[in-house]
């Protein structure tokens, strides 16, 4: 049975804006601080670190290097205080042409919406440096708080999906994780992949995981052409 797209939701972190470079530099320092070496390259290549969130990621590298003894919280603490200072000096703004695709999901009546389990006291400050409330209006901006369960649970596209009273049959989501590809499919919703890291094993592992198709970045997307494929699925 065909659907009818009525609506968008987006990821935040990587999908919208990239960020990265700030996690994995607090991570490799936090991570140094107790001995571990570990390169933003090395992180990236662990098996669900993108997208996993803070407390997952410090699990893996934990449990990588057998650290038992390590307190995750601590480390936790420790690679805010490197990502904040690193997030200070970075150049954040929009990965190019998400404003223009904004635009062409309005020339289609496509409802847009933020899903995103970063939280808030992290999550503002982008919201701000990026000019997102210009795009998506702050009641449609999902975070950690709103929600009680993480990805792969669906609970946040579904929150997303209710702000724009859109079912979620009827809702793309995009997103840069196997995570966000896994609870796009919970929900019943169409998953398309938007990483930041265009790598081949990556790529197909959001394949894999759901994605219907994965794109480079938003220059590339012709939303007319999505939209007759995808609603003939």
């Amino acid at each position: 049975m065909s659907r009818k797209i009525r609506g968008i939701v987006f990821d935040l972190e990587g999908t919208i804006v990239s960020v990265e470079e700030c996690h994995t530099g607090g991570f490799s320092a936090a991570a140094l601080s107790y001995g571990i070496e570990i390169t933003p390259q090395e992180l990236l290549e662990i098996p669900g670190y993108v997208g996993a969130g803070d407390k997952r990621a410090i699990d893996m590298i934990l449990e990588k290097f057998r650290r038992a003894d390590v307190d995750a919280e601590e480390f936790r603490i420790r690679k805010m205080e490197r990502y904040n200072e690193l997030l200070n000096v970075a150049d954040i703004a929009l990965r190019p042409g998400f404003a223009d695709f904004c635009c062409q999901a309005s020339r289609h009546w496509l409802q847009i919406a933020i899903a995103s389990l970063t939280p808030r006291v992290q999550a503002n400050p982008l919201i701000k440096r990026i000019g997102l409330e210009q795009l998506v209006p702050i009641e449609r901006i999902v975070l950690r708080e709103d929600v009680t369960n993480v990805k792969p649970n669906p609970e946040v596209f579904l929150e997303a999906a209710a702000r724009i009273n859109v079912h979620p049959r009827s809702v793309l989501v995009f997103g840069d994780s196997v995570h966000d590809m896994t609870a796009a499919v919970a929900a019943g919703s169409v998953p398309i992949g938007m990483p930041c890291n265009f790598r081949d094993p990556f790529i197909g592992d959001l394949l894999k995981a759901g994605a219907v198709d994965v794109f480079k970045d938003w220059r590339s997307i012709r939303l007319e052409g999505l939209l007759k494929i995808v609603q003939g699925l």
